[in-house]
């Protein structure tokens, strides 16, 4: 395993770290931090501190580690961005939901729907585990991120899989 110290976004370059002495919610994403401390979710949480940083893409990484089976986006609401940095289909992945950021998650889901034939399941919290045991199709996923938005108590992982013909 290598580690990267970078950022990840639509291109490379530098950006701008907002960073939280509560570091699991340090961000690229001003809109995130205006949601979620409107919404009262985070209305304690502080970003006091920023630091510019190096910002590749999942293609860069792809190219140069390979094709990852799954990848996890956890990037608090700077997820369509890190999309946006992906050119192909990869077999599996995860992104981070808050009903705050809906068009977040609505932006990311299309922007899959256009790399590949995905299915989608939803984890609640940090449950992991899945909502149902049945996958859905980008409609359906697209209806209960309009069912939630604007909730402010509940979150979680949206996941995306490449159907295989034949075997779903």
């Amino acid at each position: 395993m290598r580690l990267v110290r970078a950022a990840v976004g639509r291109r490379a370059g530098r950006a701008t770290l907002h960073v939280s002495p509560d570091h699991v919610l340090s961000t690229l994403s001003q809109a995130f931090i205006d949601g979620t401390t409107g919404s009262g979710r985070f209305a304690g949480v502080r970003w006091d501190r920023s630091e510019e940083v190096e910002v590749t893409t999942l293609d860069e990484l792809i190219a140069q580690h390979g094709m990852p089976r799954f990848i996890k986006i956890d990037v608090e609401g700077y997820e369509a961005e890190v999309l946006g940095g992906l050119s192909q289909a990869v077999p599996a992945l995860s992104i981070e939901w808050t009903p705050e950021l809906a068009e977040n998650a609505r932006v990311c889901l299309r922007q899959l729907a256009g790399l590949g034939d995905y299915e989608f399941n939803l984890s609640w919290a940090e449950s992991m585990r899945f909502s149902r045991p049945q996958w859905r199709a980008l409609e359906s996923m697209l209806r209960l991120i309009d069912e939630f938005e604007g909730e402010t108590q509940l979150f979680g992982d949206i996941y995306a899989r490449l159907k295989v013909e034949g075997k779903r």
